[in-house]
């Protein structure tokens, strides 16, 4: 698999083809009916276009030759558009032109230029190539790594287009800002620490107060007010709110829509009532922001550029059969060279395809603003009873796929999940209340003279087993290496469920559990007796307890019971924690981070990587322990993205731990070679 042009390659980076939507601002916001009361809000005279001035009278907003002036088109470039014999410079307000770094002002010439039509500006000389070309596609993809600025950049693009344009008149009246539910207060925060408030308000659309937000936002400021506290030209919203509110959205017709973490858009299926909200908009500008736009295949990555520039893949089956499959074919091990040299042809065509709508560049570029990061793989050697409770876990494993049958390969693929949770710990296969009532079922078992049981095991999660995905990844898998596909079907479920994927086969599943229980030792005592994980968690925590220096540390894992576990090993050494998950609200989160960040909360921050794993500025801390390892590289890639980005202060130690010997290492071996693709 591959991921768009990267680094030197965004010189290629192309913006021509673009149709300007200027002309949209000639079309009034009409009556907006509220979805809380049934008001109806008239049009007011701010939705109607500002009245054209005499060509003698157009100048820029800003000098565009001022020193360190950051020039998005020139006059000339703007007449170029063909729109009328009017053209002015549009020059980014210079408060926040001093705060960009070189690859962010290339970021914000490059998204502009291609939303509003120009030509693509070459980022080595940063001059436009002579031919300009039309088409239909106003959107593009920033897919810079995590890290880099997406959001500082996508905000001095949106104050830009809501104070000035090309031909005058600003190019937007409204911007809708979309991200995930955890997400809409560090949006918020965000717009508050760029624009200050007194350049523009945000409307923050967040719990009970999300219907006046999208009302006051559709309304629009007084038409005599000049205080930018009486105008909310931005809104700030949750992707789930928006599905409930998109009629209000769609009536206020903002002119430029930015969705973030917009990777979530890859599965059109799964996510097809929040793409009917997005497509409703009809906002004619597009701006997607993702630092892992190719998550698992090549076939998500064309689903969200669908929604940034619809038509320019082409069908889904057309991209899948030129690119998807020899991409995917050219990677596997063992391919032919033939195959091989396919995959790298459908690379360089894909890349030349996207190269006008896709911008990356990668976390490298910040080497020289940020401190040293240092990233270590910390191979855990299992504590005893771990070790004896994997080996019969992989052998029941090895036994059930060789019996064949589509219940015993179905349990197989679940027993794998079991597995994984084994590599982290005992205690989180097992589960800490279930211990006792699985050793004293074996002991039965065992005086009874053997047998399965019934297979109802009353501690057993109660899990809904509706996932068709879900079900037909169990019944294909064969053996222990499970397919693409798989793998993100698993990992999607271990999310779902907190990594309880075994308890979709509950009677077979059940057995495994107290065949497991019947090998732990009576004076078993958990914790780090049965994890090799726990032990060197435990001694990354006290050497930063012990070193007295205030460093704060994250400790990451895609399941609830481990942050558990991490939690109480904390607990015991006295070290104060913070807990970010999908049980805490979504409008406490904002204050958690800021206090965390500050000093004033816990010195160890338990994050759950579905929660908390994007978008986050967690630089308070300087250390993130990464417990467990993800089918998809993009969820590790995320979290461990936490805490190396602007604002760190620390030299960085990012920690891996992988238990030897078990399934994990194979996880981690795929996760390396999706990188190579990508």
């Amino acid at each position: 698999m591959m991921t768009p042009p990267r680094g030197g390659a965004a010189s290629a980076v192309d913006a021509s083809n673009l149709v300007s939507p200027t002309a949209i601002l000639a079309t009034p916001v009409g009556h907006v009916k509220s979805p809380s009361g049934g008001e109806v809000v008239p049009a007011t005279p701010e939705d109607v276009p500002l009245p054209q001035a005499p060509l003698s009278e157009l100048k820029p907003l800003h000098d565009p030759s001022a020193p360190g002036a950051l020039v998005l088109c020139t006059a000339a470039e703007a007449l170029s558009l063909g729109k009328g014999a009017r053209g002015v410079a549009v020059v980014v307000d210079p408060f926040l032109a001093r705060k960009l770094r070189p690859h962010q002002k290339q970021g914000v010439r490059w998204m502009y230029r291609a939303i509003h039509g120009f030509s693509p500006v070459s980022p080595e000389t940063g001059t436009p190539p002579s031919s300009q070309v039309a088409i239909d596609h106003a959107g593009c993809l920033l897919a810079d790594d995590m890290g880099l600025g997406k959001s500082l950049q996508s905000l001095a693009l949106i104050w830009t287009m809501l104070r000035q344009g090309p031909h005058g008149a600003p190019t937007a009246k409204r911007a809708l800002l979309v991200c995930p539910a955890s997400l809409v207060g560090n949006w918020a925060a965000e717009v508050s620490k760029w624009l200050g408030g007194v350049r523009a308000q945000a409307a923050l659309a967040e719990g009970g107060g999300a219907d006046e937000a999208y009302r006051r936002w559709a309304k629009g400021a007084p038409a005599n007010t000049k205080s930018a506290f009486d105008k909310w030209p931005i809104l700030v919203t949750s992707y789930e709110t928006l599905r409930r509110l998109a009629p209000v959205a769609a009536a206020a017709r903002p002119e430029v829509m930015v969705c973030d973490e917009a990777h979530r858009l890859r599965n059109a299926q799964r996510e097809s009532q929040t793409l009917s909200a997005l497509r409703a908009v009809k906002a004619p500008m597009r701006v997607l922001l993702t630092g892992t736009p190719v998550q698992n295949n090549l076939d998500e990555y064309a689903a969200v550029m669908e929604f940034a520039c619809p038509g320019l893949l082409g069908p889904p089956h057309d991209f899948h059969r030129r690119f998807t499959q020899p991409v995917r074919r050219g990677g596997e091990p063992g391919a032919s060279a033939r195959d091989v040299e396919e995959a790298k042809r459908a690379a360089r065509e894909l890349a030349e395809l996207t190269k006008k709508r896709v911008l990356r560049r990668e976390a490298s570029i910040n080497a020289a603003h940020l401190p040293a990061k240092t990233e270590m793989v910390v191979f855990c050697k299992p504590a005893e009873a771990q070790r004896a409770l994997y080996e019969e876990g992989a052998r029941v494993v090895r036994e059930w796929t060789r019996g064949g049958g589509g219940g015993s390969t179905a349990a197989a693929l679940c027993a794998i999940g079991i597995l994984r949770q084994l590599a982290n710990s005992v205690d989180q296969a097992m589960g800490v209340g279930r211990l006792a009532a699985l050793r004293a079922k074996a002991g039965r078992r065992r005086d009874d003279g053997g047998g399965d049981g019934d297979g109802d095991d009353e501690d057993e999660d109660d899990v809904d087993e509706d996932d068709e995905d879900e079900t037909r990844a169990r019944k294909r898998a064969r053996s222990g290496e499970v397919s693409e596909d798989e793998e993100r079907v698993l990992d999607e479920t271990d999310v779902a469920l907190g990594g309880s994927v075994a308890a979709s086969d509950p009677d077979m599943t059940a057995d495994l559990r107290r065949r497991l229980a019947s090998l732990i030792p009576k004076d078993f005592g958990g914790g780090a007796e049965g994890s090799g994980k726990l032990g060197a968690l435990r001694a990354i925590v006290k050497a930063l307890r012990d070193a007295g220096e205030g460093e704060r540390v994250v400790i990451v894992s895609g399941f609830s019971a481990a942050l558990d576990l991490a939690g109480a090993v904390c607990a015991d050494l006295g070290v104060r924690t913070d807990r970010l998950d999908g049980r805490t609200p979504p409008d406490a989160r904002s204050a958690l981070v800021k206090a965390f960040n500050a000093g004033r909360g816990g010195t160890a921050m338990l994050l759950s990587c579905v929660a908390g794993g994007a978008g986050l500025n967690l630089v308070g801390a300087s250390r993130l322990v990464l417990f467990d390892t993800s089918w998809n590289p993009a969820h590790d890639r995320q979290a461990m993205a936490r805490v190396w980005r602007d604002g760190q202060t620390r030299p960085v130690t990012i920690y891996r731990l992988l238990a030897a010997g078990t399934v994990e290492e194979k996880v981690f071996q795929r996760q390396l070679l999706k990188r190579a693709e990508a």
